[in-house]
């Protein structure tokens, strides 16, 4: 097809994708609706329900430039299903069709690592450029026909040349749609790995540690829900130019803190004398402080009542001292 006639349809594929992202995000708002009902009825479940009710709103924010970056065809599909959109978000239509496939799914590998030498199984990989919501150009990579590349900015292609020319914000942007395979492979390293990213100034260290981080949480979200996700800066400046990467990619409930955030400020006291010092480091003393401690410890005279959002909880005066003694 001829370019123009290629752009037309991928945008009508991509407004498709932002308005099955609108519905997407009004069903999840009415599933929020139900659950606050249900928990000011006084349903246990029904507080955890809202909370992921409402980090999924949050992952589903509609205003999102570029919902979509590209596009990939496999070789086993055939020509007339258009190829998989790649892109910041997992958006699927009301029927189930897959839309958009979210950059940090398995099936997603191939857009970032496929090269002409080894093309992973692609035929073709499509870029896009992008405005907010409207594609401006494409680029095409026929790895059937390698030689038909276009070669004209030396490789590289017209969408990481427009972010490179692109306005700088005074914030740093996600680089979702120009990851190197290199990166990727950092990315989407285990996570039982500890990894260390080394690399001079302005060589994308924080991107990919950032992109990182929100790979992790799609692909262990359970475990880093529970677990959390904490972003470390040298000082409050840092965490505010990086501080809408995450939620740009809808990965909005990672905690950021600088060092001394963390640690807290103190002030230098008094300096003990050696033997104070001395008393105070022995063992004895916490051994000493402990037994003073259980000593100072009585039971109830009666039953302990506490009130909790279910409702009433009695606990016995001789529950509350076999606990003890334990």
């Amino acid at each position: 097809m001829p370019e123009n006639v290629d752009l037309a349809h991928e945008q009508a594929h991509l407004d498709r994708a932002y308005a099955a992202l609108a519905r997407m995000r009004e069903r999840t708002e009415r599933a929020v609706g139900i659950a606050v009902a249900d928990a000011k009825a006084g349903e246990m479940d029904a507080y955890q329900t809202e909370a992921h009710l409402r980090r999924r709103l949050r992952e589903l924010e509609i205003d999102v430039p570029g919902l979509a970056f590209g596009r990939i065809d496999p070789d086993d599909l055939p020509a007339e299903v258009g190829g998989h959109r790649i892109g910041r978000r997992h958006v699927e239509a009301a029927d189930g069709d897959t839309l958009v496939v979210d950059w940090r799914a398995p099936a997603a590998t191939s857009f970032y690592r496929a090269t002409p030498a080894d093309p992973q199984g692609l035929r073709l990989r499509r870029r896009f450029a992008t405005t907010g919501a409207r594609i401006d150009a494409l680029f095409d990579e026929d790895f059937d026909d390698p030689d038909s590349i276009d070669a004209a900015h030396g490789g590289v292609p017209d969408p990481l040349l427009a972010e490179l020319e692109r306005a700088r914000t005074g914030e740093m942007r996600d680089i979702v749609a120009t990851i190197a395979a290199e990166q990727d492979v950092v990315i989407r390293a285990p996570i039982e790995r500890c990894l260390v990213v080394q690399g001079g100034p302005g060589t994308g260290k924080t991107a990919v540690g950032l992109h990182r981080a929100a790979y992790l949480l799609y692909e262990h979200r359970q475990r880093l829900t529970e677990e959390g996700v904490l972003v470390v800066g040298p000082n409050p400046t840092f965490l505010r130019y990086i501080s809408q990467v995450l939620p740009s990619l809808g990965e909005g409930s990672v905690r950021q803190a600088t060092l001394a955030g963390l640690v807290g400020a103190s002030s230098a006291g008094p300096v003990d004398e050696p033997d104070r010092a001395a008393l105070l480091g022995d063992g004895r003393l916490a051994a000493a402080a402990a037994v003073a401690l259980a000593a100072s410890i009585r039971p109830p005279d009666g039953a302990l009542a506490f009130t909790t959002s279910w409702g009433a909880v009695t606990v016995a005066a001789e529950d509350v001292a076999a606990a003890q003694a334990e």
